[in-house]
């Protein structure tokens, strides 16, 4: 089946038309997945790895702190260490407030109710410890931690580095798959641009040909059309000059005929005087010989 110029330029352009749809959709999605990663890092897997990590840290530090509590011989440094737990404490209970906000996950949320047992714990087995470390009763204080504080400690610690893990290792695999999802969009995209390319130009060169040879057939047709032109030109030329060397002799015709009336004119201009002339001499021939009989009338 033929197509009109038209037609072919309509279907080339739909053709590129399709595929730029078809790149922008797969560009759109991808970009898509992208920004679910990227507000996945930004507004979980960051802000937990951080509050985890501060979370671990203070932890830590009270652990540390009974420890120097147990040292301390002054009632007063005893005092002020215990001020510092208190804050401690505090900062902590604010840092599961902040990380609560940042939950997106049954794994996370699990991981984050988790704790909180075992920080309950902990805190009891600590608080066991300070009441002879306050009375500075060393070894019995040293017993507690080594018994109950300990690993309470360490499973509390424990239970916060999960937290830690699982921000850190879901940062790592959504920076992974930003990676591969720019890398699979690049060579797709780049793929489809050498394809668009390809197709444009295979399009452009069928629709190039095609409108050259319609306008090669459309110059034969004009150039057959101007010879005929051309041909019916010469003999209405031809017709022309015949008419009017016709018209020449008509009028050369009309010359000769009309000279020959005008001298049938004269000719009978002339006849007519004569025959004037005729009936005058007859009238005096009439009246003389009527007068000649009146005469020979009067002598007989």
């Amino acid at each position: 089946m033929k197509l009109t110029i038209g037609k072919r330029i309509t279907c080339g352009f739909s053709a590129i038309l399709l595929i730029t749809a078809a790149m922008g959709g797969f560009a759109y999605t991808r970009l898509a997945m992208i920004t679910t990663q990227a507000n996945s890092i930004n507004n979980d897997s960051m802000p937990g790895l951080g509050l985890s990590s501060q979370w671990e840290l203070q932890s830590k530090d009270q652990y540390t702190l009974l420890l120097n509590h147990i040292l301390a011989d002054d009632k007063a440094e005893k005092n002020g260490i215990e001020k510092q737990m208190d804050v401690v404490k505090e900062a902590i209970s604010a840092l599961r407030k902040e990380y609560e906000t940042t939950i997106a996950t049954a794994e996370d949320r699990h991981n984050f109710e988790a704790v909180a047992p075992l920080r309950l714990a902990f805190l009891q087995a600590r608080d066991l410890a300070l009441i002879p470390s306050r009375e500075s009763k060393d070894k019995e204080a040293n017993e507690i931690v080594h018994k109950q504080v300990a690993p309470a400690f360490a499973s509390y610690l424990a239970a916060v580095h999960v937290i830690f893990e699982y921000n850190r290792v879901n940062g790592i695999q959504a920076a992974k798959e930003i990676t591969a999802t720019t890398t699979s969009a690049t060579r797709v995209m780049v793929f489809g641009i050498a394809v668009s390319l390809l197709v444009g130009a295979t399009l452009a060169f069928f629709i190039v040909r095609g409108i050259s040879k319609t306008l090669t057939r459309i110059a034969e047709t004009l150039g057959d059309g101007s010879n005929q032109v051309a041909g019916a030109a010469g003999q209405v030329s031809s017709s022309s000059q015949s008419l009017a060397q016709g018209a020449s002799e008509q009028a050369a015709s009309l010359e000769e005929t009309t000279s020959a009336l005008e001298e049938m004119s004269s000719m009978t201009k002339q006849t007519a005087d004569t025959a004037h002339q005729a009936n005058t001499l007859s009238a005096e021939t009439k009246a003389a010989a009527d007068q000649g009989n009146k005469a020979m009338q009067k002598m007989g």
